[in-house]
């Protein structure tokens, strides 16, 4: 049960610095792709439909608004 309760924190603690870095993206668009994609669990192809986009397109957001992140590793 203690072993449980360990992995629930670090899962919360992971979705937090999640939410964190998504929360640093300022524009609307970018942001909605990454929390969709994030915390939502989407792939791109579900996204670019839900969003009326074009999947290449989400593709390239995604793949730029991900490298302009200030994210930490350990």
């Amino acid at each position: 049960m203690q072993e449980l309760q360990c992995q629930i924190n670090m899962c919360g603690a992971i979705r937090r610095e999640i939410v964190a870095a998504i929360e640093q993206v300022s524009n609307h668009r970018d942001h909605e792709i990454l929390r969709r994609r994030y915390l939502l669990g989407q792939k791109l192809e579900k996204i670019s439909v839900e969003m009326n986009y074009n999947f290449r397109y989400v593709c390239k957001r995604h793949k730029i608004t991900v490298c302009k992140l200030d994210i930490e590793s350990d």
